[in-house]
């Protein structure tokens, strides 16, 4: 994969703490791809469908994450196929998305797809390694648990106690 290309509002409705009538979505999704972008060493493209204003294509300020905005009248579908239509190499293209038609559209053109959803699992840092004394540190028992611990060893305690009487010999 040398290209990464994101349907930008169709990723913002898979991530969950996004939401597309945020006026802000569009800013959050690009600051959330910087990481990603600097994590795989490689540019992502994320185009946008067009608001009321036209914006001009932009760089994020690392310049890792490049923001496209379709033109009034166009949809970010279309400049999506058309970026696929124009690489050198479509199949070095990853196109991100879950719409089925663009799906279908850019891999006719040879591009790569993955699904959105899947993005998002691989957007999300691994969980830190912890070490065992964090690992018994994270355990909460609520008391009516301990409680019941209690009384179960006590209960196996006086079973163990009863055996032992039953099995001494007679003098």
């Amino acid at each position: 994969m040398l290209m990464l290309l994101i349907d930008g509002h169709n990723l913002i409705g898979k991530l969950p703490d996004l939401r597309l009538d945020d006026p802000q979505d569009e800013q959050k999704l690009v600051a959330r791809l910087q990481p990603v972008a600097q994590n795989l060493r490689k540019p992502i493209t994320v185009v946008f469908d067009p608001g009321l204003l036209y914006a001009p294509p932009q760089r994020s300020p690392a310049g890792l994450v490049r923001v496209l905005y379709a033109s009034q009248g166009q949809t970010a579908d279309r400049v999506i196929v058309g970026i696929v239509r124009k690489a050198r190499r479509p199949q070095e293209v990853t196109v991100v998305t879950s719409d089925r038609e663009l799906t279908s559209l850019v891999r006719a053109e040879g591009a790569q797809v993955l699904t959105s959803e899947a993005f998002v699992a691989q957007m999300r840092p691994p969980a830190p390694e912890l070490s065992e004394e964090e690992e018994r540190a994270e355990v909460h028992i609520s008391k009516g648990e301990v409680d019941a611990w209690l009384a179960e060893f006590e209960a196996a305690r006086q079973r163990r106690a009863g055996e032992k009487k039953r099995k001494r010999p007679k003098s």
